[in-house]
């Protein structure tokens, strides 16, 4: 099944006559196929819309037209290009909602393609990152959020937070990132099997080493807590040695990005 941007519905039709078109030549009878458009109907939760025609309907209820449709012959995978890009914020969220019960309640594999990074962050258990006409970078999406390799995927996943940023407020010398002598700039990057724990108030009950958090960004990607933390770390020299060795116990990424 396929789920277009700009939805393509028939502007002639109804509702109830856009989802049954796709039927036309199937082998169900005319009463199964009315039961089947009013399931799917139900399923997205247009069934006062049957009557209705795309004029009349507004574009997260038009996307909503065409996944129903989608959904019509019972693919085994739906592909979804760029079924969110004409979109509102809050209407975005919506139809990601339903792909989801999609996946959960038909169990229909589905492949979004977006250059949204936080549509992939919100949906996807996979991430493929193409470029050039190319697979760069895949993996589970956690994986590829937390670890990414190739540049191209790391601008994009800078698209779907802003912690990066604060590499440019080191290069224009902001305040914010001004440091006193032997301070050091971290930057902490959580998976999902570290970000409970409360490493940084440890940080000063073990080493007295104190830390400023001065930048940071927390995600729930699939139901797990991912992010990363610009934390300036002070304290005595053999102290932050040790305060540095703990973090990297833990499996938090480090990276010293000013000292």
């Amino acid at each position: 099944g396929m789920i277009f941007q700009h939805f393509n519905l028939l502007r002639s039709r109804t509702v109830y006559d856009n989802i049954a078109f796709p039927l036309k030549k199937s082998n169900l009878s005319k009463e199964e196929k009315h039961k089947k458009i009013l399931s799917l109907l139900e399923l997205v939760g247009l069934s006062d819309k049957k009557d209705a025609y795309p004029s009349q309907l507004s574009g997260g209820q038009k996307q909503r037209v065409a996944i129903a449709r989608a959904l019509a012959n019972d693919p085994k995978v739906l592909l979804c290009d760029e079924a969110t890009s004409a979109l509102d914020p809050q209407t975005t969220k919506s139809i990601l909602h339903l792909l989801k019960q999609v996946n959960e309640k038909l169990g229909i594999t589905i492949v979004v393609i977006t250059h949204e990074m936080a549509v992939v962050k919100d949906i996807c258990d996979r991430v493929a990152i193409m470029e050039l006409g190319r697979v760069v970078e895949e993996g589970a999406t956690e994986d590829v959020f937390v670890h990414p390799r190739e540049k191209v995927t790391k601008d994009f996943i800078s698209t779907a937070g802003n912690v990066d940023k604060i590499y440019e407020l080191i290069e224009q010398g902001n305040d914010l990132t001004k440091l006193q002598e032997g301070e050091k700039m971290v930057m902490m990057t959580y998976s999902a099997n570290n970000a409970g724990e409360p490493v940084i108030s440890y940080l000063a009950e073990a080493f007295d080493v104190k830390a400023n958090i001065i930048y940071g960004n927390i995600d729930i990607l699939k139901g797990k807590t991912i992010g990363k933390l610009v934390v300036t770390l002070s304290g005595k020299p053999e102290n932050m040695e040790k305060a540095l060795a703990y973090i990297e116990e833990r499996k938090v990424e480090l990276e010293v990005i000013k000292a």
